[in-house]
């Protein structure tokens, strides 16, 4: 007994599915693997009370080759009197030695 014709597209059309299905899986497990090991202490947000201080905090961190992300954020705590703190979002990328807006190592204050 022969199989129809369209049996058999639709065993194929399922094997492709499976096929594409297995290849989406391990490309998520890699990304998964790549996220993994951007822990989340590579992004972090500077509260500072004076804009001062936050400017010398960020003079830090830029110099160890950290990101800001947006803008200053003024943030006023109503508990305390009112009070405004300044906050700055930075990240860390992951870079290569050569890249040319990082300091170089021998420029880098040592922590």
């Amino acid at each position: 007994m022969k199989e129809h014709p369209s049996r058999r597209n639709k065993d194929t059309m399922l094997k492709m599915l499976g096929q594409a299905i297995s290849e989406v899986k391990d490309e998520l497990s890699e990304l998964q693997q790549t996220f993994a090991d951007d822990e989340y202490s590579r992004y972090n947000l500077i509260r500072e009370e004076t804009k001062e201080d936050l400017l010398t905090v960020m003079n830090y961190h830029l110099s160890r080759g950290w990101v800001p992300l947006g803008g200053i954020a003024i943030e006023t705590e109503h508990q305390s009197d009112g009070k405004n703190f300044y906050l700055q979002a930075i990240w860390l990328p992951r870079v290569s030695g050569n890249d040319p807006l990082v300091l170089q190592e021998k420029d880098k204050i040592s922590e």
